[in-house]
């Protein structure tokens, strides 16, 4: 047997030379960074006081709303998203609020997944995250005008109808089209709406609809076209190929 091999051993960071194995425990986070870095965190509901005190407000975070495409840029592949679930603004990956270096901007007022995730422990989690998650029915719950918006926005823009439009269209239903150009146009006048009624910004907008619709046809295959007065049209990507079965 090669003396040099590696038992990786959960819990522990481990040390080996040819001559011998030393392994030491970590059990504190040494903010290396190295999660920051990977992404940022999903807020739960105890992390709805970050919004009373300010931390967090609707311009860095963004919801992720059900059946959501997303792109895993490492292993360049997409999943969907199970559940709702609001997420602090990344950049290249990285949180928000990550500084370089190892240093948070919040690290005391950091969020629930921060506080308690523990990357030297592997053993799993037992609470479901469905169940704990913060949604924008706890954030904007009280606000009638603007649940009843999200509410209908969420009915007409389904991204389950969204997917199953576009696997008729590469079928060859070409009906479906018109219908996805009317989902993209729905959401594009509901932002609209809410920017000149409610003063909401583009950028707030990511919070209370989560990220525009036509920002997530590429990742079905398909291509959104500017025309010369500023309207989105949808195409078929040429080589678009994905899987979305």
């Amino acid at each position: 047997m090669d003396e040099k091999l590696k038992i990786i051993l959960p819990n522990m960071v481990e040390e080996t030379t040819e001559k011998h194995k030393q392994v030491s425990y970590q059990k504190t986070c040494k903010r290396c960074g190295q999660c920051c870095r990977a992404a940022s965190p999903l807020l739960l509901k105890t992390d709805y006081s970050l919004f009373i005190s300010g931390h967090l407000t609707d311009t860095n975070t963004y919801t992720l709303r059900l059946g959501e495409p997303i792109l895993n840029r490492l292993e360049q592949d997409v999943y969907f998203m199970p559940f709702e679930a609001i997420k602090i603004e990344d950049e290249n990956n990285a949180c928000h609020f990550y500084a370089g270096s190892g240093e948070c901007l919040i690290y005391e007022d950091r969020p629930t997944q921060c506080q308690t995730y523990e990357c030297w422990n592997n053993a799993p989690h037992q609470e479901s995250l469905e169940e704990i998650r913060l949604t924008r029915q706890d954030i904007f719950g009280d606000i009638d005008p603007i649940i009843k918006v999200i509410t209908k926005h969420d009915e007409v823009c389904s991204y389950e109808t969204l997917i199953d439009l576009i696997q008729k269209l590469k079928e060859g239903d070409e009906s479906s089209l018109t219908q996805i150009q009317q989902m993209i146009d729905y959401d594009i006048a509901t932002r609209e709406f809410l920017n000149e009624n409610y003063g909401i910004s583009p950028k707030g907008l990511h919070l209370v609809l989560g990220k525009p619709l036509y920002k997530k046809i590429e990742l079905f295959g398909l291509q959104v076209i500017e025309n010369e007065d500023g309207s989105l049209q949808i195409q078929i990507k040429e080589t678009g190929n994905e899987d979305i079965s």
